[in-house]
């Protein structure tokens, strides 16, 4: 409550001080950082836009601007603004920003060179260097990863972000106990951290560790009501969802949330690719995505169906995402389809657009909503 009261204060001190001079961008875009800090982010894009309209060569509303618009993923409009801002004064944030970019396009080479640039101006800023964790980590380098968490944590112990964030690398790699501890350290540091709390219940299951799991769960279900409810950003996904004691209408609301903001977020790089489909040809074309094109449980029930296509009748291609390892079975499946594409360091625009170039008429994804999330290509 104390943030909040601060928040109004500040924010009443904005408008007083826009009452007095109409013409002051900076008080329009520090009022556009409290908006977008509420969650709202089209009043926070008027308060930047009007910044930037009074004085066009404000570097830090028209790199505010481009954050935003990433958020949004607006990604063309972003790129103008990052650019805009680069040219007038290379900042910290404008280069991390633009490395969050490239981040959320999963081009992750183009991200990290972003961020080194970033820490060279401030070494010890632990929000680059979460991001910069984050980028080696969606690229497979765990140990540089970790090894960057480490350094978040020597220079500030209480970033609740980045625990948890290294505790999803840890959970990822099964390695549970660590994972239980790390993602304890997160709530102690921000104890309402809801987005912790699906995925501690995840590690602790696999723990096999059920003390006090139930007051853990009610509490994650009563989040997820109450997220539901305001309209706030989920903290649990719809595959978390599926080993909990929830109702079936629960999932079905969550579920429907996730596929809103997944239609919303990629929008704007649908209507940048607007794709056309050639003729089908003699045969129909089958595409199957997955990063568990390998020693998985996916692969041994999916392998059945791999040896037993008619490829007198259909076209059968393979696609592999994600950084998980590949091993005997990818070269296995690389026998049984027609082709097979590695798409691992693939944009995500990249992945569609050579799915697209290869006339795919049925595109099955083999993981869904899942620990890669396939589904978000």
């Amino acid at each position: 409550s104390d943030v909040c009261s601060s928040d109004l204060e500040a924010e009443k001190a904005f408008l007083k001080a826009i009452e007095v001079n109409p013409n002051f961008a900076q008080a329009y875009n520090n009022l556009g950082k409290l908006t977008r800090g509420r969650g709202d982010s089209k009043g926070a894009e008027v308060h930047y836009r009007k910044a930037l309209e009074l004085q066009p060569d404000f570097a830090v509303a028209a790199s505010n601007l481009g954050g935003l618009l990433v958020e949004r993923g607006e990604f063309a409009q972003a790129t103008e603004w990052f650019e805009k801002s680069l040219a007038l004064q290379p900042t910290h944030a404008l280069y991390n920003g633009i490395g969050i970019l490239h981040q959320t396009l999963n081009d992750q080479e183009k991200a990290i060179s972003f961020f080194e640039k970033a820490l060279e101006m401030e070494p010890e800023n632990p929000e680059v260097l979460n991001n910069l964790a984050i980028s080696y980590q969606s690229s497979g380098r765990a140990d540089e990863a970790a090894r960057t968490y480490n350094r978040i944590f020597d220079i500030n112990p209480n970033q609740s972000e980045a625990y948890f964030n290294f505790a999803n690398m840890l959970l990822g790699m099964s390695k549970y106990d660590e994972a239980v501890t790390i993602y304890r350290m997160a709530l102690q540091v921000r104890p309402n951290n809801a987005a912790v709390l699906p995925y501690l219940v995840h590690a602790r299951m696999h723990q096999c560790s059920w003390e006090n799991l139930s007051g853990n769960i009610d509490t994650l279900i009563a989040n997820t009501e109450r997220e539901l409810a305001t309209d706030a950003p989920l903290s649990a996904t719809p595959f978390g969802l599926l080993s909990l004691p929830t109702t079936v209408d629960l999932r079905a609301r969550v579920t429907h949330r996730v596929a809103k903001k997944i239609v919303d977020t990629t929008r704007p790089s649908r209507e940048a690719n607007p794709f056309t489909y050639a003729p089908r040809g003699p045969k129909l074309k089958i595409g199957y995505v997955s990063p568990d094109l390998r020693s998985h449980s996916v692969a041994l029930l999916f392998n059945g169906i791999a040896q037993h296509h008619d490829h007198s009748r259909f076209e059968v291609h393979g696609y592999m995402v994600g950084q998980m390892e590949r091993d005997h079975m990818t070269e296995f499946f690389k026998k049984e389809f027609d082709s097979f594409t590695d798409l691992k360091d693939a944009t995500l625009v990249d992945a569609a657009r050579k799915i697209n170039a290869d006339g795919i008429n049925v595109l099955v994804d083999l993981a869904g909503r899942s620990e890669e999330h396939t589904s978000e290509l």
